[in-house]
Order: C-alpha cells, then structure tokens, then sequence
C-alpha cells in the first residue's frame, strides 16, 4: 500500500517526499519532538541522521551499493535514546521508502544484469562467429579430415626465399635490398637532372622501379610501399633542410641526405627482408604440423561450440526474465507523492 497523506495528523512527523536520495517529514507543532532525530531500520541500525528546519526535517538517504540491502527493510524514525517517533498513516511495523528502494535497486541490480546481458550477447556472437570460421576452415581444408581422423599434410616443397641459416637469409636480403636502394638511386639520378621538378620526377621514378622489381618477385604493390616512398622523400627533404641550415650548399646538402637516407632505406630493408626470409622458412618447416594442430581445434569448435552457444543463450534468456522481475518490482504508481508503503502490508 502507498500513503499518499494531506490535511493535517495528530502525529509527530507527517511524510511531505521521498525521492531516491531523500526523504522529507514535516513536524507537528503540537507535539513534542526531539531535537536529533535518526532514520533507522526495524533492528535498530542507523541509516541517515535527520537535518531539521523550520516546520520540518530531512534524512539524505545514502546511495552507495553496500546500503542496496536496506532498502528493502522496514524503517523508523527514531530519537538519539532510541524512542520511536510515530509517523502519521503508520503503524509501529514501519515503512519502506519505495522512490530509494526503486532507485538503488535499478542503479545496481540492474546496472549489474545490464554488464552480465551484455557479456553474455558478446560471447555468444563470438563464438557463432568461431563456429562459422571453423566451418569455413574445414571446408577449405576437407583433404585434411578423413573418416573422421585430422590428418597431417606432407610438406611441400621448401620456398627460394625461405631462409633455413642466417648466411643465406643474409645473402637473399642482400640481392633483395640493393634493387630496392637500387631504385632509390634510380630515382636520385632521375631527379636531379630534372630541375625543379626533381623531387616529384624522383619519387616517380623510385616508385615505378620498386613495382617493377616488386612484380618481379611475386609482390603486390601495396598502399604501405606508397606510403615508405613518401616518407623517404619526406625525410630526404628534412634532412637536406638542416644541411643546409648547417652551411652546406643546396647541391651538397642534396648529395649527402639522400645519401644518409639511402642508407637508412637499406639498413632497415635488410633487417626487414632478413627476419621475413627466417619467418618463412619456419612457417614452411611447421606447416604440416601447423595445419593438423588447426584441424583438430577446428574439429573441437565444430563439436563443442553448440552446446556452449546454447547454455549461453539460456544464461541469457535467465537475465532477461531477472530484468523482467526487477522492473515489475520496482515499478509502482507515480502520482503525487510521497511514495511510502507500511510495512504491514507488505
């Protein structure tokens, strides 16, 4: 039952609002009330101390999680000696504040089942999404799965460039990097003959080089060999800048940071080509093994993943009834205040 009270009570405090942070009483000016009033439960534990003004008090109900379980307890108002001070429309039983019951309730039991409703949706979209990429697998590799067993694949043929010792990972990167400094040179040279259109006609130049040699080798040019042709002549244009700031000549300042920059470029190619050439040779070596442990975790999604998919969806399905529940419990008529329910009928 909701009180909702006017006119005037014999009582010594009067409900006037509650919200979800505060309640507020007005006083009896016939009776004789405490100075210190206090906001307790039924068993006596203090919840708000009361703030007393002209005609009236108020309790600043606190909202952090660890008072949620209160919320829920008949509460009193109290003196500081612990006398019960009657409030009109209930009974000794107390009262339950429903504005902070519903507001605690609602920032925290459903903040919690929002994070666990969520968690449950996002796992359940990444393990369809697992499931999906292991049947994609499996169909790809079918050769793979014979009459139930994951096979290992005999092992092809070892790649050219793929580096079994650091000398001949060292050799190939060496071949590799000097056509790619090969083309910056190239482009240099190009440039400098083409007055002020030099850097322009270099990058050009360096760029047709680099795809040709790349086209070569099997390589696509791609967006990031773009971007690094860019960048050189970038780095070229800084660095010929601060040599010249430094008293060097335009032409001796060009000469020498596209000198340093070509070294650069090749130091960083065989450092790059060098690790590459290494990586390939082990995905050669473990790719037969490779591809059976990939079988058998695809075989272990493919078995396992709907039944987990499925609890998970009954989790979830378990949330959104508590989801239910909560806004059942929580909601109740919002007219005028205040919203106030007597123990006794609870």
């Amino acid at each position: 039952m909701v009180i909702v009270l006017a006119g005037c009570s014999t009582a010594p405090l009067t409900p006037t609002a509650t919200d979800g942070r505060s309640v507020t009483f007005s006083l009896n000016p016939y009776a004789r009330i405490p100075g210190h009033l206090v906001l307790t439960t039924f068993d006596g534990h203090a919840v708000a101390n009361g703030t007393l003004y002209r005609g009236g008090v108020v309790f600043r109900l606190p909202t952090d999680q660890r008072w949620a379980p209160y919320t829920g307890q008949c509460l009193q108002v109290r003196s500081i000696t612990g006398q019960q001070i009657g409030v009109a429309g209930i009974d000794n039983a107390g009262f339950v504040l429903l504005d902070w019951q519903s507001s605690m309730r609602t920032t925290y039991e459903g903040g919690y089942l929002q994070q666990q409703r969520t968690r449950l949706t996002a796992q359940i979209n990444n393990d369809s999404a697992l499931y999906q990429n292991a049947q994609a697998w499996m169909q790809r590799n079918s050769a793979l799965y014979v009459n139930g067993v994951c096979q290992t694949p005999a092992r092809s043929a070892q790649p050219n460039d793929a580096c079994e010792t650091p000398a001949v990972a060292q050799n190939i990167a060496q071949n590799r990097c000097a056509e790619h400094v090969g083309c910056a040179v190239f482009g240099a040279t190009v440039g400098s003959k083409s007055g002020d259109l030099k850097e322009l006609t270099e990058f050009a130049a360096t760029n047709l080089c680099d795809a040709h040699f790349m086209s070569k080798r099997g390589e696509a040019y791609t967006s990031e060999t773009f971007g690094e042709a860019i960048g050189s002549v970038i780095a070229t244009k800084l660095t010929e800048a601060a040599l010249e700031g430094a008293g060097f000549s335009e032409s001796d300042a060009y000469k020498y940071s596209r000198a340093g920059i070509v070294a650069l470029e090749f130091m960083t190619c065989m450092s790059r080509e060098t690790n590459g050439c290494a990586a390939k040779y082990q995905a050669w070596l473990n790719g037969p093994q490779n591809a059976h442990e990939a079988c058998v975790a695809a075989v272990g999604v493919l078995q396992n993943t709907p039944q987990k998919i499925e609890q998970e969806r009954n989790l979830l399905q378990g949330v959104n009834n508590d989801v239910a529940t909560l806004r059942q419990q929580t909601s109740y008529p919002r007219g005028p205040g205040p919203h106030i329910a007597s123990c006794r009928t609870q």
